[in-house]
């Protein structure tokens, strides 16, 4: 299952920049990081309730691990699509220095949201191989 099934001349480039997690910044622009779920939290509340977020902890080939975050309405929208050791090239999603209420892991952490690619690698995939289960 991808977030989209036809590739533009946009996406083709950003599907060749392929970096690793500790090489994306907020100042990266047109990247993809190949990554594997290792740790799903449970959809929560802030402490002041006016926040609803779920964090997804991920990490790439070199076992680097950094934090998805997913806010409101995307929270079912990515629920089947992020599963546990499951591998996915995630492309140009907003990266940010980690919030307080959040677990830390990396330097920054990646909001998904409408505007990221998100694409599964499948054990079937002839371009792309599924990185290995810790």
């Amino acid at each position: 299952m991808c977030t989209f099934s036809w590739h533009n001349e946009a996406e083709i480039i950003i599907m060749d920049r392929k970096l690793l997690a500790d090489a994306i910044t907020t100042e990266t622009v047109d990247w993809t990081c190949k990554v594997q779920v290792v740790d799903k939290f449970r959809p929560r509340k802030s402490s002041d309730s006016s926040v609803h977020f779920q964090i997804i902890l991920v990490q790439d080939k070199k076992e680097q691990q950094i934090s998805i975050v997913l806010y409101g309405d995307d929270i079912p929208k990515y629920e089947k699509l992020f599963a546990l050791f499951e591998t996915h090239l995630v492309s140009s999603a907003k990266v940010r220095d980690p919030r307080g209420y959040l677990i830390r892991a990396g330097m920054y952490e990646w909001v998904v949201d409408r505007y990221t690619i998100v694409e599964a690698v499948n054990n079937n995939d002839e371009l792309e191989a599924p990185l290995l289960a810790p």
